[in-house]
């Protein structure tokens, strides 16, 4: 007995989308086998069309992927940009903290035990 998609995908809290990008679902033939392994019954093909659209968008996107493909291959692509307002992280400030309370020698606030009786 399979279970419902609807039912499956709600229990799981996931998506259509997530699951084909999550394991790489080109068709929706490889959706129905992925379904039918987990014991689920699989969709219609139009709500899979719709959520492997929204994964793959079909137009300008695609151009630029091969063409980064194409530099990628020919070892002509170029470096990703990096983000100037990055600013990188310098540890002096927590040192210089760090430094003064060891020159301090013991001025922690630490509670001496009492003996027993």
């Amino acid at each position: 007995m399979k279970i419902d998609h609807e039912y499956f995908l709600m229990r799981r809290n996931l998506t259509i989308e997530s699951i084909i990008r999550q394991n790489n679902i080109t068709s929706y033939k490889a959706y129905c086998l992925l379904m039918s392994n987990l014991r689920v019954r699989a969709p219609s093909s139009e709500i899979f069309d719709l959520a492997f659209s929204i994964v793959n968008p079909i137009g300008v996107n695609d151009e630029n992927k091969e063409e980064e493909l194409r530099g990628k291959k020919n070892g002509t692509g170029k470096a990703p940009a990096r983000n100037a307002s990055v600013k990188k992280n310098t540890d002096s400030t927590s040192q210089k903290k760090s430094n003064s309370k060891a020159s301090a020698g013991g001025t922690r606030n630490i509670r001496k035990k009492k003996p027993a009786k």
